[in-house]
Order: structure tokens, then sequence, then C-alpha cells
């Protein structure tokens, strides 16, 4: 299964919480994460994860996650959405392989 290190001072930027190593252990089991490794000294961790949680694969993920866990942020998150200039076009003899294409642009999500 994959794994991913974590400095503690980023997790606790991203989750807006001061958070306690030891009681990290016990907290990450509730949210589906292995904890692998402890490094004190350094003040990271290492956590397995399952592969059908891509949102698990980087620390803003796992942060989302704890903030949910600790209450601190319940729900779905709402992003404004805004009609913007750009378009995209698909050939019509994509149709065939793929009757419907979505798209997105991205900007300033923190």
């Amino acid at each position: 299964m994959p794994t991913l290190d974590l400095k503690i001072e980023r997790l606790e930027r991203l989750v807006g919480k001061q958070l306690d190593i030891k009681e990290l252990e016990y907290d990450l089991q509730w949210i589906s994460l292995d904890l692998e490794d402890v490094n004190e000294e350094e003040q990271k961790i290492k956590v397995e994860y399952n592969p059908n949680r891509p949102d698990f694969s980087s620390p803003e993920g796992i942060a989302r996650a704890l903030k949910g866990y600790y209450e601190l942020d319940l729900g779905l998150p709402q992003y404004k959405i805004i009609q913007g200039s750009m378009t995209m076009t698909s050939e019509p003899s994509v149709k065939k392989v793929r009757p419907y294409i979505v798209c997105g642009v991205i900007r300033d999500i923190d």
C-alpha cells in the first residue's frame, strides 16, 4: 500500500490546530490511516493509506479529513464558480469514443 511522509508542523498549519504526536497516532486510525513510523525528533510521521482513497495521497487531503474528525470544518467545501472566457472544443469524431467531456480551470485554491 502507498505511504506518505508528513511533517507535523505542516499538518498543524493545514488543520489549523496544534497536534500532539501521541494523540495523532490514535486519531489517524479513525480516518482509516495506518501509522507506519513516528520520528518524534524530526517531528515527522509516515502513514499508509488505501489506494482507493486518492485524497489521502497529499497532506492537504489528510488535513481535510482531520478537520472533519476534529469537527473544525464539516461538510463539503463550497467553491465560487464563475463563467470564464476559456473554451474547450472536441473533434466530432471523438464522440463515438467519449460521448461526454468535462473540463474546468481551478485557480487560487489553498
